[in-house]
């Protein structure tokens, strides 16, 4: 009876000898995530294996971080760290400061959270408007992730009803060119992600196209700098009659090149952008090669 006891004991201790005593959850890869997506939680294990018939739960924390009442949001049955197949629930709130942990039932072991946090349904961010001309403009955004995709629209200001239709499918792309707009109109631009389930608000950029110029309105050898926006952009108008490219160079005022650039034009009125943002303040000389011919103009920066 006694050795009986004594062997119980001696197994007993051997197994709680190697049981696991602790879990830690990998850092989450992907993301940022949207509701209803499917992904991996990785982690691994020590003390030894878990008992028969354990499950471990991959759980997400609130918007907060916080593991108050947290969801669990995917599961496996193993003795052994095995990936978790995990789903974002559908509804999920919008916050960029989710925490996700692995825990497990035999024994009950709470893992230690993965270092990084969880981007779900993130807001689009730094949405803005360039390459702007007297009927096109171009709107801008920051990718979310590869799982996003956008729609964009417009109108005139004042208008109710938005412009080709209600809006325009432009698929992970980051940026879409608006053209066909009326010179010298105020527009407004929207621009919304979707994934899965998650369909973020509308955010809008608004803009006012250039005055159109016309062939008959450009006077001496036909190229004109305007200023654009701030005292560092500048709008160039220049007619081209037969060729299909222009080369641009920008001197200083000691004779330094310190912008070039080639880039293709059409026959008539053509629109190009200078920017000067990387530039130091001064005088500087603007030369357009065209149809060969060469165009110079000074420009004064100011900061």
């Amino acid at each position: 009876m006694k050795k009986a006891l004594l062997l119980f004991l001696v197994s007993m201790l051997s197994v709680s000898a190697f049981a696991l005593t602790s879990i830690t959850t990998r850092n989450i890869k992907g993301g940022p995530f949207c509701s209803g997506q499917s992904f991996f939680v990785q982690f691994t294990i020590s003390g030894g294996p878990a008992s028969v018939g354990n499950v471990f739960n991959a759980e997400m924390s609130d918007a907060d971080g916080l593991f108050t009442a947290p969801v669990v949001i995917g599961s496996v049955t193993s003795t052994t760290a095995a990936p978790i197949s995990c789903t974002i629930p559908l509804g999920t709130a919008s916050s960029s400061k989710y925490r996700i942990r692995v825990v497990s039932t035999l024994p009950a072991v709470i893992g230690s959270a993965a270092r990084n946090r969880v981007s779900v349904d993130p807001p689009l961010q730094n949405v803005y408007l360039s390459d702007t001309t007297s009927t096109t403009m171009k709107l801008n955004w920051n990718s979310l992730g590869s799982n996003f995709n956008y729609k964009v629209r417009y109108r005139p200001v004042g208008q109710t009803g938005w412009g080709q239709g209600p809006y325009t499918q432009v698929g992970t792309a980051t940026s879409y060119v608006f053209t066909g707009l009326i010179p010298s109109t105020a527009y407004e631009f929207q621009v919304s992600a979707s994934c899965f389930d998650y369909s973020a608000g509308w955010v809008s950029a608004f803009g006012t196209t250039y005055a159109a110029i016309r062939f008959g309105n450009l006077a001496g050898d036909a190229f004109q700098i305007m200023p654009s926006g701030n005292g560092k952009q500048f709008r160039l108008v220049f007619p081209v009659i037969g060729c299909n490219s222009a080369d641009l160079k920008v001197y200083s005022a000691i004779g330094n090149q310190v912008k070039g650039n080639r880039f293709n034009v059409q026959s008539g009125l053509n629109e190009a952008q200078l920017s000067m943002s990387d530039m130091a303040s001064g005088i500087y000389i603007v030369q357009l090669n065209v149809d060969g011919r060469r165009f110079t103009r000074k420009i004064t920066i100011q900061d």
